[in-house]
């Protein structure tokens, strides 16, 4: 998954969309992981990526729909809402999301599950807006893993890219602090503790998350003073990328 993400970040960098798209669609043979990616694209209007994503999500499903037929749909879906199988058995209490925190205070409500999922998805959302390219993967890949019931904890070394990029590009040291913490080995090593410690992974994702959504650059901000001191009738507001093409030209 973190190949993946490296390569489809490279060839949006080299404005290749649609390729890009296509190497992100190779995520979904874990889907649960990318939910709030295709979230991402629309609200951006990358239309081209999403095509490309869209275009290898639908051969998986032709291709799991010849390999697997209805029995191994069935089960296939078993797993989905049981999440048991023969290689793990996972304790809700140890996943890295949104939902061990609950779990780990004994408050288990799917009520209350809900409610934090849809509070993760709507931060998710805000942040997303005009975001620069570097913080969108941040904010939807960290939002992603929040909101999945995964059982690996390895699943979440696709958070190493969004963890390089917001050391090399946020404004806010407490960006670089949250991803510091994130990308220490200890602090997955709390899955490992008693509870209510084993929710240390989750709240160091949420803290993560937090930080992306209240960073904004400072090309952000003089872009945002720009449009309110300089715009007049009928003058557009220049895209994100266009004010960093700008920028760097200056």
């Amino acid at each position: 998954m973190l190949a993946v993400l490296c390569v489809s970040y490279a060839l949006l960098t080299r404005e290749k969309k649609f390729s890009s798209g296509l190497v992100l669609g190779l995520g979904l043979m874990k889907f649960h992981l990318l939910l709030l990616f295709p979230v991402w694209m629309v609200m951006q209007k990358r239309w081209r990526m999403l095509a490309g994503f869209a275009a290898t999500g639908t051969a998986f499903l032709a291709a799991a729909l010849v390999m697997l037929r209805p029995s191994g749909i069935a089960s296939y879906i078993d797993v989905l809402l049981h999440g048991r199988t023969e290689l793990a058995d996972p304790s809700p209490d140890t996943m890295a999301n949104i939902y061990s925190v609950l779990a780990n205070f004994g408050m288990q409500s799917k009520a209350l599950d809900g409610v934090l999922a849809a509070g993760v998805i709507g931060l998710a959302m805000f942040g997303l807006r005009r975001a620069p390219l570097w913080r969108s993967i941040a904010i939807a890949a960290t939002a992603s893993l929040l909101i999945s019931p995964h059982v690996f904890g390895y699943d979440a070394a696709m958070l190493l890219l969004p963890v390089w990029l917001v050391i090399d590009n946020a404004s806010r040291k407490i960006s670089r602090y949250a991803a510091l913490v994130l990308a220490a080995p200890f602090t997955f090593c709390f899955t490992l503790a008693n509870p209510p410690l084993r929710c240390v992974p989750a709240l160091a994702l949420l803290g993560f998350l937090i930080a992306m959504v209240m960073d904004r650059t400072d090309r952000e901000a003089l872009l945002g003073q720009a449009s309110a001191e300089d715009r007049g009738p009928g003058r557009e507001i220049p895209s994100l990328e266009e004010s960093h093409a700008y920028f760097d030209g200056a």
